[in-house]
């Protein structure tokens, strides 16, 4: 609740952060984003919170060009469908209409992505991505996403969330 935010604000001496600004854009109800930001604002200063909200903004960019070969929608081989946002979150729809949510994430060195237990294999260069099982050396245990340009997907995925 914003009331907690506005109390931890006034008697925190922890100082805002990166992460904590780009946490901040991930709220999604834009009455409480713009009320946590004013606070921040408030507290940290106009120049200091201008300055927090350039490097958010260049981690944000630097990580969408990260996520390019795994942005867009996907079929998997069992019929599930898959939409990778921009942003990382990855929205998933059964055959039986059951919903997943997911993240894929920028490893800390930023060599790979990593969609839960899975790593993408980038060194293929065909129209589909593969997701290996990391704690698999063998890379017999994948998980193979076609490109999926369908509008019947694009449609389902849209309705179903």
């Amino acid at each position: 609740p914003v009331v907690l935010v506005k109390r931890w604000m006034r008697n925190s001496e922890q100082e805002i952060t990166m992460a904590d600004v780009l946490q901040v854009r991930d709220i999604e109800s834009d009455r409480v984003r713009l009320t946590v930001e004013e606070l921040a604002r408030e507290r940290m200063g106009e120049e200091k919170f201008e300055a927090v909200q350039s490097e958010v903004f260049e981690y944000i960019e630097n990580r969408k060009n990260r996520l390019t070969k795994a942005r867009g929608h996907f079929m998997t081989q069992n019929g599930c469908v898959w939409h990778v946002r921009p942003n990382g979150k990855v929205r998933g729809l059964h055959p039986d209409g059951s919903r997943i949510r997911d993240n894929v994430e920028v490893s800390k060195d930023g060599q790979a992505l990593d969609l839960g237990p899975f790593r993408l294999d980038e060194t293929r260069s065909c129209s589909c991505i593969h997701w290996m099982r990391r704690d698999d050396p063998s890379g017999q245990k994948q998980w193979v996403w076609q490109q999926d340009m369908t509008l019947d997907s694009r449609v389902r995925i849209g309705s179903a969330f």
